[in-house]
């Protein structure tokens, strides 16, 4: 499996193409591709939303700076720089539902379902500096995005967090990775209907690397999913 992922994050075309619909209406337009020959499974975004017009003209003037929002969009090949582990489980016991929303999303409405996200990251991947004393640092950014299955965001958690390890938890780190953990909240309306996409992305600023994984929320279980 972990080859499987290495081999796709790393062999990849890169499409583009100009719509013959010029509307800037917002509204969300499928993309398909096809092969001549039929048989092959292709993995591809499946669509985007046409931008707002007045949306669009904001967001030329406010270029996006963060080099990890652009692997983060659903279904792109993973990323395979940085090799981690995931593991997606809904928080036990869940939050009461007046509580603060977990994720950046502050128009998300309930109800809704929190799930813990732990991740473990080789520390081999990661660009570590080196003290006279031995303490190894580094600067990361994590990121989730929940997504429907049109690619609509759901809810996002984006954080940087800078990695100290010294010693004990060095070593601990060899062994097991660097663990991190975040929680994100998603609609239970999309969770029924088997409808939530979760990417994880960490970037590391000082090398410049990326890592991604996205895989398929199901409530059903309420079982721990874990890739890698």
């Amino acid at each position: 499996m972990l080859a499987l992922a290495i081999n796709y994050g790393s062999h990849y075309y890169t499409l583009t193409y100009t719509p013959t619909d010029k509307k800037l209406d917002g509204k969300y337009r499928r993309i398909q591709v096809k092969l001549a020959d039929g048989k092959s499974k292709l993995a591809y975004r499946r669509g985007y939303y046409a931008d707002d017009a007045k949306q669009a003209k904001t967001r030329k003037e406010q270029p996006v700076s963060d080099p990890l929002l652009p692997l983060m969009k659903r279904d792109l090949p993973d990323f395979s720089q940085i090799i981690y582990k995931v593991r997606v489980a809904p928080s036990n016991p869940q939050p009461a539902p007046e509580a603060a929303r977990a994720g950046d999303n502050a128009e998300l409405k309930g109800p809704f379902t929190r799930y813990r996200v732990d991740f473990a990251i080789a520390v081999e991947d990661l660009k570590l500096e080196v003290t006279p004393d031995g303490l190894r640092s580094g600067n990361i950014e994590v990121m989730l995005a929940a997504y429907d299955r049109d690619g609509k965001t759901l809810n996002l958690v984006i954080r940087k967090s800078k990695i100290s390890l010294k010693g004990e938890s060095y070593d601990l780190a060899q062994k097991a990775g660097v663990q991190l953990h975040y929680d994100i909240d998603v609609p239970n309306d999309k969770l029924i209907r088997n409808d939530v996409h979760l990417r994880s992305g960490i970037y590391d600023s000082d090398s410049t690397n990326a890592g991604t994984i996205e895989i398929s929320l199901h409530p059903a279980s309420g079982k721990a999913v874990t890739a890698k």
